[in-house]
């Protein structure tokens, strides 16, 4: 499996993942909480149109599917019934951004929880379905690197991510390794790579600092190693 590590030299920053599927209506990214319908170390979910992004302690984990299949769990089991006269092969891939040497304990929901809730009937025992599960539009890995937080919330659906840095803290221990994903690379100050599926974009980092009252941007970068 490829393995990337890309390392952050910034003071505030703020992060975005772009895919390059069309994706048509957008809507607002929702973070659903795991109330026990997946495997444990999984604290947040968030569907996409063509996969879902799940939430650990210390990294993203990421399941594509071939568009026009829907419903892949965590274990890659696509749950979606198929006509037995008309089978189909289900490409799917999965890969995950994993903050290293991360040190979070948990993970915060940063809203109210939403009105409308989620049912989960998984499997024959009833003992294990959950109900009312809601979701929220931002979530927070509290001290992911010491004196450094991160917010995560989305816009339609890219994700976006904030790294708050308190002063004197050393943004030199962001560092994130990318696994199974190919072509790596940085253009322009984006960085880019690929997935059997999907390409994905994220944006040139932006930063800042809070400098009596007004925001001052400052030079901040990715460097591929």
């Amino acid at each position: 499996m490829s393995k990337t590590l890309l390392k952050y030299y910034c003071i505030i920053l703020i992060a975005t993942l772009s895919f390059s599927f069309s994706k048509g209506a957008e809507s607002d990214m929702q973070f659903i909480e795991n109330k026990g319908q997946w495997p444990a170390q999984v604290k947040f979910q968030s569907p996409l149109n063509f996969g879902n992004v799940y939430f650990e302690n210390n990294q993203f984990s990421f399941l594509f599917f071939e568009k026009g299949h829907h419903h892949l769990d965590h274990n890659g089991q696509c749950n979606h019934s198929i006509d037995s006269d008309n089978e189909q092969n289900v490409q799917f891939h999965h890969y995950k951004i994993e903050f290293q040497n991360a040190q979070t304990q948990s993970i915060e929901k940063l809203s109210a929880p939403s009105e409308h809730y989620f049912n989960y009937l998984l499997g024959n025992n009833s003992a294990t379905w959950q109900s009312h599960v809601h979701s929220f539009k931002a979530i927070s890995y509290k001290n992911l690197y010491n004196g450094i937080d991160v917010i995560i919330q989305g816009n339609g659906e890219n994700i976006k991510y904030d790294y708050i840095v308190a002063p004197q803290a050393n943004v030199q221990q962001i560092q994130l390794k990318y696994w199974g994903v190919e072509n790596m690379r940085i253009e322009n100050g984006h960085l880019y790579y690929e997935t059997s599926l999907v390409g994905v974009q994220e944006e040139k980092p932006y930063a800042y600092q809070i400098i009596n009252g007004k925001k001052v941007e400052v030079a901040c970068l990715y460097e591929l190693n």
